[in-house]
């Protein structure tokens, strides 16, 4: 039979210190994804290891990854914009010397809606 340790022992709350999950300070209102992503960071390193400063560094890490994704995602979509456009202007160029008159007008006015639609610079 194995002894228990005290509920009071250092053994116990030693325990219970390096179980226990670190927060962000309670100044600091995360979103779902940020706090993720703080978990994640925090998670790296031993508990112990922590200290406030570090805390407070993992908290404005997990803001900057979060706005990191966002850009990336954004840079995606401008990405396939761009590309859908070189299509489209690909298109235009090798099928307006084939097609009647009235369907080359309604291609460039969709590439010219297209263009106009947003800068992506």
């Amino acid at each position: 039979m194995t002894r228990r340790d005290r509920s009071d022992s250092h053994n116990v709350l030693v325990g219970a210190f390096q179980q226990s999950k670190i927060q962000p300070p309670a100044h600091f209102s995360l979103t779902e994804n940020q706090q993720r992503l703080f978990d994640a960071v925090i998670s790296s390193r031993e508990r112990a290891s922590w200290t406030e400063t570090d805390i407070l560094l993992a908290v404005q890490l997990a803001y900057q990854l979060e706005r990191l994704d966002k850009a990336v995602a954004e840079a995606d979509y401008s990405l396939e914009k761009l590309a859908l456009k070189a299509v489209l202007d690909l298109y235009s160029a090798l099928s307006l010397k084939s097609q009647p008159s009235q369907q080359r007008l309604a291609i460039e006015q969709n590439a010219k809606r297209f263009d106009d639609s947003d800068s992506l610079i």
